[in-house]
């Protein structure tokens, strides 16, 4: 059995899990002394650092009452990722259990926000990795945005979590619009679902993505529309990027990223409003990120998608698929 030096702000139930999740999984080796502290990032569960001295792990260990944060087996989860690192765009998975714990290699690079992605020109390096992983064999999993509004509305409502005034009435907006993208039939794919700039990560070998717990087969425009939204990319610096993943970008593809922009700020603020409670003292956020902060940006966009836009004519262009249209 190896012996675990943890840093005195890992809590002792958590100290127990990862020593017993590590035992079982047994691919560190043993008689080592491991040096164990948290990792920043990952609001939804607890993310720790495993090192030996010479090298590192990541561990990803899910909170008890998981099944509000997501509307999908784990386990599913962890295939995508594993898909997505024999494509080079995810660190590898070396083991995990039933219930979505797993063990990862440890990526040393740049974990972005949304000013270094706009200021350092990331753009092109993250629509590369994106159509790289958008071709990815999607599994059985699905996803849906919309549905997963509702599970975390659910989520909200069974910690007596709080939405913020105005939320109501757009998320009654956003459903209004759920059945362009039914009728439509615009192109679908593998795809990461949660792109906030914390899941990109910079390193030598380029962009890869982490945290793939709201990955599956979905719209390719869900994928635009979080890493632009979520990144706070102005109007210019959003159509430069669709463009730079489809040259030929049209009024349609425009349409349907707006749309996706305001349903996934919704689905922001009801994560926010349900995680909040559950893990804002557990969790290990980064620096200069709260969950009010990241529901306030994402309410301000949805509002201003409402007052801006006549629903309409928006749903009218987003159900104009044009043949070979990428998202």
């Amino acid at each position: 059995m190896n012996s675990y030096k943890f840093s005195d702000d890992v809590p002792d139930a958590i100290r127990q899990k990862a020593i017993a999740c590590l035992e079982e999984w047994g691919c560190i080796g043993n008689n080592k002394v491991l040096d164990v502290y948290p990792l920043a990032g990952g609001a939804n569960n607890v993310n720790l650092v495993v090192a030996d001295g010479q090298k590192q792990w990541a561990v990803k260990l899910r909170d008890a009452g998981a099944e509000h944060f997501n509307n999908a087996a784990l386990v599913d989860a962890i295939h995508g990722q594993v898909e997505a690192s024999r494509l080079g765009v995810a660190p590898s998975i070396y083991a995990y259990s039933p219930a979505g714990d797993f063990i990862s290699e440890f990526i040393v690079g740049e974990t972005l926000r949304p000013a270094a992605i706009r200021e350092k020109a990331y753009a092109a390096q993250m629509v590369e990795a994106m159509r790289k992983l958008h071709k990815a064999d999607p599994g059985r999993r699905r996803f849906d945005v919309f549905e997963d509004v509702r599970v975390f509305l659910r989520g909200t409502e069974a910690v007596n979590g709080s939405l913020p005034e105005g939320f109501d009435e757009c998320w009654m907006a956003a459903q209004a619009l759920e059945a362009v993208f039914a009728r439509s039939n615009p192109p679908m794919g593998f795809i990461h679902g949660d792109l906030v700039p914390q899941n990109f990560l910079m390193c030598e070998q380029g962009i890869k993505f982490v945290d793939f717990d709201y990955c599956g087969y979905s719209l390719t425009a869900l994928d635009l529309a979080g890493a632009t939204s979520q990144a706070e990319m102005t109007a210019e610096e959003t159509a430069n990027f669709l463009q730079l993943y489809d040259p030929d970008l049209d009024d349609g593809q425009r349409a349907r990223v707006g749309i996706l922009r305001f349903v996934n700020a919704l689905r922001e603020v009801s994560w926010a409003a349900m995680a909040e409670p559950r893990m804002s003292e557990r969790a290990t956020l980064l620096t200069g990120w709260s969950y009010k902060h990241h529901s306030d940006v994402n309410m301000v966009l949805a509002r201003e998608f409402l007052a801006a836009t006549p629903l309409d004519e928006v749903a009218a262009r987003a159900a104009v698929v044009r043949h070979g249209a990428l998202f």
